[in-house]
């Protein structure tokens, strides 16, 4: 989803130049991970909004974030202490904290050099202190944070840290339930819509791939499925490449999905 400048901070025009964002290096799984939640731009939940005030009152912090780290933006599933619910990932201390290997602490962003142009630390929040902890539901995905945020800079002892953590923990537990409840209880997979809407950005990402010559082909296969068996209607060289079956091997292929090679640890991209 791109970033809608209506809906910024600032103007990304008159930002001062501060240094890129890292980014993970399995970001197209993690993205289609975070989209899998099904959380990206719903209603506001009141078990996770207390769980946020929670973080803020326990660790003394005017702000707390439940931060989706998304394509172009972070969007915020639940906060306290701020008015906006997103902003561009480039201005994002999430966007860092989902590449480390434990919770991510800048006791004073203006010390920082990653921090002390952006935009968020030299106006409005005036960020100077921020701590977050990854979200990692069951996948192990790291798809945002539950961060802290202070406009003061300051230090987290230990304990702070392993309160922050547990809360951090907690989110990703409830995030793991609400994923399934956006499936059947029977057979595990998604409910129609859900399926649906989860295909329609599969299949942009793989247009989009096709539309960036640099970029290797995405596997890409349609399936006519009429259970337990299925038939192969579509399909791309990614596809081929990927389950190691020529065009003729996969035009019009019947048999099942365990057959076809598609229930294996690293599935296709795209199966509809």
């Amino acid at each position: 989803m791109g970033w809608r400048p209506g809906e910024s901070l600032l103007s990304l025009e008159t930002m001062t130049p501060f240094p890129d964002y890292p980014t993970p290096a399995d970001e197209e799984e993690r993205l289609r991970s975070l989209e899998r939640t099904l959380l990206l731009d719903t209603e506001s939940d009141a078990d996770l909004d207390r769980i946020t005030t929670l973080a803020s009152e326990t660790l003394d912090t005017p702000i707390a974030l439940i931060s989706l780290v998304d394509r172009e933006r972070q969007w915020f599933l639940s906060r306290v202490g701020l008015e906006a619910s997103q902003t561009p990932r480039s201005m994002a201390f999430c966007a860092h904290a989902i590449t480390q290997c434990s919770t991510l602490v800048v006791p004073d962003a203006l010390d920082d050099p990653r921090f002390n142009t952006n935009p968020l630390v030299v106006s409005e929040p005036k960020i100077r202190f921020y701590a977050g902890a990854q979200l990692r539901p069951q996948d192990g995905q790291a798809l945002g944070t539950l961060c802290v945020i202070d406009r003061a800079p300051r230090q987290f002892s230990p304990r702070q840290l392993h309160w922050l953590q547990l809360f951090s923990e907690q989110v990703s537990r409830e995030i793991e339930l609400r994923q399934r409840l956006a499936r059947c209880p029977i057979t595990g997979f998604f409910r129609r819509s859900a399926f649906e809407m989860l295909c329609q950005k599969e299949f942009e990402r793989a247009w989009a791939s096709l539309m960036e010559p640099t970029r290797a082909p995405m596997p890409l296969l349609s399936i006519t499925t009429v259970w337990p068996k299925s038939r192969t209607t579509a399909f791309n060289s990614g596809a081929e490449n990927q389950l190691g079956k020529s065009s003729l091997e996969l035009s019009g292929w019947r048999g099942s999905f365990t057959e076809m090679g598609v229930c294996k640890s690293r599935p296709l991209q795209l199966i509809v």
